[in-house]
């Protein structure tokens, strides 16, 4: 199927995305969609506020986003969460992700989860950051034979401001790569800074 939008605007001013994913749940079952700039799920309403549940669930399909994947930006302040979950081969390309990013407010404190299981995967061509912002939770889980690849001169940080967590199962793997253009583009930070984070392999590579 075909979903085409008008551009309204998906945050507040002056933060404007073509795709803001803000409570409920999203289910893409197979296709290929392509979001031209940053897409949200979460997204401010008021800053400090309790947030929204929200999950983009897929079992199947191709979603290419040319700007930031950001998860749970702004969303809440921590008892509701951000929650994405791949299945089977669905995959999601992205520039950069985000997940636990503030939306530039400390009174937002995300929480959110990234799960990827079968032989799923996720390919990020820049920055990747789990766990952006001070007081942020975000894990990812990686099962079965599914995969994630940073493979850019961006900034790799598992932990980069607040908590994150990334763990392997089964046969799944991680792929940092880069070149030695940035701050710290061929390292892969497990806590940077004030974050915290911790990366558990179980027979994953």
């Amino acid at each position: 199927g075909t979903i085409s939008g008008a551009g309204a605007p998906g945050n507040p001013a002056p933060s404007y995305f073509p795709v803001v994913l803000r409570e409920g749940t999203t289910k893409i079952t197979g296709g290929t969609y392509a979001v031209n700039g940053e897409m949200v799920l979460g997204g401010v309403v008021n800053h400090g506020d309790e947030g929204f549940d929200n999950l983009l669930q897929m079992d199947g399909g191709t979603l290419n986003i040319s700007s930031w994947f950001s998860i749970g930006r702004g969303n809440g302040t921590g008892s509701r969460s951000s929650n994405v979950v791949l299945n089977n081969s669905s995959v999601i390309t992205c520039a950069n992700l985000s997940a636990g990013f503030n939306g530039g407010n400390a009174a937002n404190l995300p929480k959110g989860s990234i799960t990827l299981n079968n032989s799923s995967s996720l390919i990020d061509s820049g920055n990747f950051y789990l766990g952006e912002s001070p007081g942020s939770v975000m894990t990812m889980t990686l099962n079965g034979s599914s995969s994630l690849a940073a493979s850019s001169g961006g900034q790799h940080r598992i932990g980069a401001g607040g908590a994150g967590t990334m763990i392997l199962n089964g046969t799944s793997s991680v792929t940092f790569s880069g070149n030695t253009n940035g701050n710290g583009s061929l390292a892969v930070y497990v806590g940077y800074g004030a974050g915290s984070g911790y990366l558990e392999v179980n027979n994953g590579a």
